[in-house]
């Protein structure tokens, strides 16, 4: 039986929807005691593991774009339809999020006035940096949420979309110079170099643990670039059948021990352990589990919307505790991810891919006439 990573990846029958759901709404759980609190490590599984469920979910999503993005890239003719295909899934969903956030926070969830809050430039700087992702994120809206308990931040999930934006780019970067430079082994090289920023990274985010000064990107660089390494070697990677039982099993009972001893022995252990688990996860359960395809990816609109969204809940209903922020916000968000996948998201990528059949078509015609 074939067992390998590269077997059970083909196609789209797989988990990826459901495990991006899922930790999207680990997002929103750790962001319910943070924002209810006021306290970022309100969160009871920070101290033991030194990381939130929420980081852990952010890990989660820079592997799989890691494994999924580096396989795009190199399937494409050149990077144009690879920056293409990543800014359509990106931007569509959150513009449309921005623009629901500033007015929906415009008229009734700022102390200042209407018209002082719509001419403000801070306004319009939380639209354009949002909107753009290119000189980083804004958090902050004229007068928004300063009563609450995490006062003043309207939306503090944005920020990790400057960084895999980052990621994107430097991927892209990477394979367009090693396409010139050795073309004939562009795709060789790709895997080492991937292999080398994911080895490098990590070991850097391990050295820089508990440090104040410890930067997000290589972090989450770390964990994109295990994803890509992991495409890149699939064939080699064997997940299917008992061995692939047994070394998932393995993996999740070493990061159960890790987290038992201390967050410095839990954090080498969750590294290495965790991608694995997750491709594992995504790939080889099958049965019900892949019933969830039949749905859209809500996901994103999760991720996006979640934070205003329990910053307005507790607006409203200011006893709420971490669980029933919880509660009352997931409902609220899945409808509005419900919405924008079906109004926004889905269309835009419909969009291009009949973009992407009408060129192909058109150079088949072209290639058609040059050989008539």
């Amino acid at each position: 039986m074939t067992t390998s990573l590269d077997h059970l990846a083909r196609g789209r029958d797989n988990n990826l929807n459901l495990i991006r759901i899922v930790a999207a709404a680990m997002v929103l759980v750790s962001h319910s005691f943070v924002i209810a609190s006021g306290n970022p490590h309100a969160e009871p599984w920070d101290a033991v593991l030194g990381r939130s469920p929420g980081g852990m979910a952010v890990d989660i999503f820079f592997v799989i774009s890691g494994f999924l993005v580096s396989g795009s890239l190199v399937k494409q003719a050149s990077i144009g339809p690879y920056l293409m295909a990543r800014a359509v899934r990106i931007y569509p969903g959150l513009w449309v999020a921005l623009l629901l956030t500033v007015l929906v926070v415009g008229w009734c969830a700022t102390s200042a006035s209407p018209a002082a809050f719509f001419t403000d430039p801070q306004t319009w700087r939380y639209l354009l940096r949002n909107g753009t992702m290119v000189l980083g994120a804004e958090a902050v809206l004229p007068g928004a949420f300063e009563a609450q308990p995490f006062a003043g931040v309207v939306n503090g999930s944005l920020w990790t979309l400057r960084h895999e934006l980052r990621l994107y780019l430097l991927l892209a970067l990477a394979w367009w110079l090693l396409q010139r430079w050795a073309p004939g082994r562009a795709l060789d090289r790709l895997k080492w170099l991937v292999t080398l920023a994911a080895v490098g990274l990590s070991a850097l985010a391990l050295w820089q643990l508990g440090a104040s000064d410890r930067s997000d990107l290589v972090r989450m660089g770390g964990m994109f670039f295990t994803g890509a390494a992991l495409h890149a070697w699939r064939q080699q990677v064997q997940l299917g059948g008992p061995r692939g039982l047994l070394m998932v099993a393995v993996a999740l009972l070493a990061m159960v021990a890790g987290a038992a001893v201390s967050p410095r022995v839990f954090e080498p252990v969750y590294r290495l352990a965790m991608p694995l688990v997750v491709c594992w996860m995504a790939f080889v359960p099958a049965g019900p589990w892949r019933a969830w395809n039949r749905l859209g990816d809500y996901s994103y609109g999760v991720y996006i919307y979640a934070f205003p969204v329990q910053q307005l809940c507790l607006l409203a209903w200011p006893g709420l505790g971490p669980w029933g922020l919880t509660g009352v916000a997931g409902v609220i968000t899945l409808a509005l991810a419900v919405a924008s996948w079906y109004a926004v998201e889905s269309p835009a990528l419909e969009w291009l891919h009949r973009r992407r059949q009408r060129r192909q078509a058109a150079a088949a015609a072209a290639a058609v006439t040059v050989a008539g």
